[in-house]
């Protein structure tokens, strides 16, 4: 235990001393030199997932292989007596995990489909390790050269060995030559083209289950399309750079002090590597295990640098409301690991790729359902959420609307108890007994609802786990205050409010005479 406890505050001194020595360089930087980069206007280009003759063959031929173990392990199970739903689940998601590449991003994925899948498959896939075999070097130095040129101009030095490797991607750190440490991203070769089949090979194992009226008419295609729409935006880096450059830039302009993400350096990026700051700091993932463990030694070191757990909780959830009614995109994917801590708490997020969409009337009805619970009203809670899922399908919908009250029912008395479990009183609950409600009345949901479940269930458990004791109504109202102060100087920078904060016009307009100005070219 005590190794161990050297081993994370050695990882912690290690991880501070480089961001304090990347912060506090005073002396100027070299001039630096850039890649070369083409004058000519760029041509329209667009990602799309196609499948060739052969791709399909071969990709057949080991699903058959992978799907014909799945049916022995499933066999075998039942004739030794050892077969239930958490068996089966894992069953499952073991042959994901063999199958590695492609079928773990897209098991991945599978596991947000609570409404068409069992919850234990889905929880299955959710612990599937998205982890591949580094792209060889070689090969990886090419796919650079061809966005930047001659590597020896674009960068001081680059390190050929990977700091992540993924079924998408993996990630090198560089130098620039005026210093700048950075992360590259190098889109691993024909990735395009095995999606494109592994897709294609989807669809066309879901047509049956259609025809077996296991499945809607017509929900196989929907499926296997907005898998399609994601995957091309994920394998098309230069939307990650996009959604991370527009991040940093709504951060800025609204002035959340304690969030960022790291820039962009647009000038080496393209649709296969994407270059960006190399972001220092503590994955979440180790604080929370300090917490968890007790580890007494790295708790200390962490409080020496002014990182203190619960505080990082509250700004992660605060965080997480500004993203969702504030800024036009959420992240999808805030895994602990994909949260930096830095010295004083401040919350570094990276990997943009799995970022979603919320319309304004899901924004909408996703306020009210939080006011009403800190209103403690669960009956309202429940007719506002039950919005996030029309049109509905001939369904007896004053039963479903009936059963949903009772799921927040359960819900606030679990909240509002100060016994209860850390899990009980996380808003994860109440969407997991909210798709599964869904699913059980075959209520189609759309994807952008079940990034968005998905993205709250994993934020929710890392912020109860950092602090089981966190009062969810205290820090949304914290949130509201501090939204508040951000609309008015937005309102006063309109023009839209005097200074002691009446407004000049109706409130009703305050609203959409923003949206005007934002649109007219702020």
């Amino acid at each position: 235990m005590q190794r161990n406890q050297h081993r994370r505050s050695s990882a912690i001194d290690q991880a501070v001393a480089r961001w304090n020595a990347q912060t506090s360089q005073a002396s100027p930087a070299p001039t630096p030199v850039r890649a070369r980069v083409s004058r000519r206007p760029a041509r329209l280009t667009r990602v799309t997932l196609r499948a060739t003759a052969l791709g399909l063959v071969v990709r057949l031929a080991q699903w058959l292989w992978l799907a014909a173990g799945l049916c022995f392990g499933l066999t075998w199970d039942a004739l030794c007596l050892r077969s239930n739903p958490l068996s089966r689940a894992r069953r499952v998601r073991m042959t994901f995990q063999r199958a590695g590449g492609t079928l773990v991003k897209l098991g991945q994925q599978l596991s947000l489909r609570a409404d068409l899948l069992p919850y234990q498959v889905c929880d299955e896939l959710r612990q599937l390790l998205d982890r591949a075999e580094p792209i060889p070097w070689e090969v990886a130095r090419a796919k650079v050269s061809a966005q930047v040129g001659k590597l020896e101009d674009a960068f001081a030095s680059f390190d050929p060995e990977p700091i992540g490797s993924a079924s998408v991607a993996c990630v090198y750190r560089a130098v620039r030559h005026d210093g700048r440490a950075v992360a590259v991203k190098v889109l691993r070769p024909r990735a395009r083209e095995v999606f494109g089949a592994d897709l294609t090979l989807l669809h066309l194992c879901l047509v049956p289950a259609e025809w077996l009226m296991l499945l809607r008419s017509g929900q196989a295609a929907n499926l296997v399309q907005q898998l399609r729409t994601m995957f091309e935006e994920e394998l098309d880096l230069r939307s990650e750079a996009r959604y991370q450059e527009l991040f940093r830039q709504a951060v800025r302009k609204t002035r959340v002090r304690y969030l960022s993400a790291p820039a962009i350096h647009f000038d080496l990026s393209g649709a296969d590597v994407m270059v960006s700051d190399f972001a220092e700091g503590l994955a979440c993932d180790r604080v929370l295990a300090a917490v968890e463990e007790g580890d007494t030694a790295v708790l200390e070191q962490l409080a020496s640098q002014q990182i203190d757990p619960r505080t990082v909780a509250k700004r992660l959830l605060k965080g997480w409301n500004w993203q969702v009614f504030q800024f036009p995109i959420f992240h999808g994917d805030p895994h602990p690991a994909n949260i930096l801590v830095q010295p004083g708490g401040h919350l570094v997020l990276v990997d943009f790729g799995a970022c979603s969409y919320f319309s304004d009337r899901g924004r909408a009805l996703l306020r009210n359902v939080q006011l009403h619970m800190l209103a403690g009203d669960f009956r309202a809670m429940a007719s506002a959420a039950m919005g996030l899922l029309e049109p509905y399908p001939p369904i007896d919908v004053d039963r479903f609307g009936e059963e949903l009250e009772l799921l927040y029912a359960r819900y606030m008395h679990a909240a509002q108890s100060d016994h209860a479990e850390w899990w009980e009183r996380a808003t994860s609950k109440i969407w997991l007994d909210f798709i599964q409600l869904a699913r059980k009345y075959m209520i189609p949901v759309s994807l952008d609802t079940l990034r968005l479940f998905r993205a709250t269930f994993l934020l929710d458990t890392v912020v109860f786990r950092l602090d089981p004791d966190l009062k969810l109504a205290g820090v949304y109202r914290a949130y509201l205050r501090q939204e508040d102060r951000w609309l008015r100087r937005k309102y006063l920078r309109h023009g839209l409010i005097d200074r002691s904060g009446q407004p000049l016009i109706s409130e009703q307009r305050l609203q959409s005479g923003v949206a005007l100005f934002d649109k007219i070219g702020e």
